[in-house]
């Protein structure tokens, strides 16, 4: 998966967190979403960030939130640098007219009078949640300005089109919310499951067939990211991204807070697993068993969830 070096997140709904990498670590500046008032900005030391360079935008993220921020309140979505082009402080519209390499294009979640409610990165994941209760995840690609696809499958909307369908069926759509969450479990379109569990070296992963067998499994070395990026991470090197949003996306079942992990005084809470970086092992014996398992939560042993635990965490 492609290193981002800048990335903008919506915190609590309130504010704007802007972190781009510089040459001595990673740099913030906060502001208010509704009048654009820059707040505070500021630089996170390289020292604070994981040593081999990967992830840095997610540990900075981290350090900001749970080292420099005192809001208990940790919701966090991922938007596009764009959304701050009207903020002159923020630089993005200045950036669009004499760097516009640095500024890569995004995906506009509008509603049917075309005013702007969120903007996506390409490639960034939207949630619905309708009426009823169901609720799903996609993988948005961008192809142009005004239509995109969702799912990777062929199911281009226009913008407008795709606001016309969430109002017709009162859903609401907005940037994935990311967790604090230290085990969850997804329903992969009705292909499988995907549960998810935090070590303390990182994260554990179960992949299931429809029939609650156990498909494959492996680790992710990375403490600094959110579940639902670890999700897509060992969705995308499965080459499952498109698969998995194709019918009903994903549903998650939230785990205890994970804060914990993340906030002690020592720097190393937020480094990469490893000095490898980010590493995907392959289990031993990964094979498919049957979904009650020993061994919750061990490095190199599959999680146990049975189908109703699994059905519960979906639910």
């Amino acid at each position: 998966m492609e290193q981002n070096k800048e990335a903008v997140y919506l915190i609590n709904n309130e504010r704007y967190l802007h972190l781009r990498e510089n040459d001595m670590g990673v740099g913030f500046a906060t502001y208010n979403k509704v009048t654009g008032e820059p707040l505070e900005s500021g630089q996170i030391s390289e020292k604070n960030l994981p040593p081999d360079g990967r992830n840095a935008i997610a540990a900075a993220r981290n350090w900001y939130l749970f080292e420099l921020s005192d809001d208990d309140r940790k919701a966090i979505q991922l938007e596009s640098v764009k959304i701050l082009e009207t903020i002159p402080q923020a630089g993005i519209g200045r950036r669009r007219i004499w760097e516009p390499e640095t500024i890569p294009p995004d995906i506009r979640l509008i509603n049917s009078y075309y005013d702007d409610l969120h903007r996506i990165p390409d490639g960034g994941v939207i949630q619905v949640d309708y009426p009823d209760g169901r609720s799903f995840t996609s993988r948005l690609e961008y192809l142009d300005d005004y239509h995109f696809d969702m799912g990777g499958l062929g199911n281009v909307f226009h913008i407008c089109q795709f606001a016309e369908v969430m109002e017709r069926n009162g859903a609401d759509y907005y940037p994935e919310i990311q967790t604090q969450d230290d085990a969850g479990a997804w329903e992969l379109g009705g292909k499988g499951y995907i549960a998810i569990q935090s070590t303390d070296e990182g994260w554990d992963y179960t992949i299931y067939h429809s029939d609650y067998s156990v498909l494959d499994g492996g680790q992710v070395d990375a403490p600094e990211l959110t579940i639902q990026e670890v999700r897509e991470q060992i969705l995308e090197a499965r080459h499952m991204e498109k698969r998995a949003a194709a019918v009903a996306g994903l549903r998650c079942g939230h785990g205890k807070d994970r804060r914990s992990r993340r906030t002690g005084t020592e720097p190393a809470t937020l480094y990469a697993g490893k000095a490898g970086g980010v590493g995907w092992r392959k289990k031993k014996n990964a094979i498919p068993r049957s979904a009650v398992l020993p061994g919750v939560g061990k490095r190199g042993m599959f999680m146990n969830f049975n189908s109703e635990e699994l059905m519960l965490m979906v639910l």
